[in-house]
């Protein structure tokens, strides 16, 4: 096989970035960490600026509802991570953060 795996292509640590972990300017971890997810086809999801793009959670139904006319697929939003991480599916997929 040819190129990177996919687990190369999200794999994010010292060796491919400067700042694999966000901290602060005294380079303490921040509390939270920030992710920026893009809304899926559905206009729904959120997913990875990866290709095919991995979902990683979904906005709720009510706020899909109330701005339903703001929404299109492609908005970036910008997601915290707390302490726990990310929540994964008995099958290893991830179901939420």
């Amino acid at each position: 096989a040819e190129g990177q795996t996919p687990l190369c292509l999200q794999w994010k640590d010292e060796s491919c970035s400067r700042y694999p972990i966000d901290t602060d300017a005294n380079g303490n971890v921040l509390e939270k960490q920030s992710v920026v997810l893009q809304l899926g086809e559905d206009q729904r999801t959120l997913c990875t600026g990866d290709c095919p793009p991995i979902a990683l959670g979904a906005l709720p139904q009510d706020f899909v509802e109330q701005n339903s006319g703001l929404l299109n697929s492609g908005t970036l939003f910008r997601c915290n991570i707390g302490a726990r991480g990310f929540d994964f599916a008995p099958d290893g997929r991830p179901v939420g953060a």
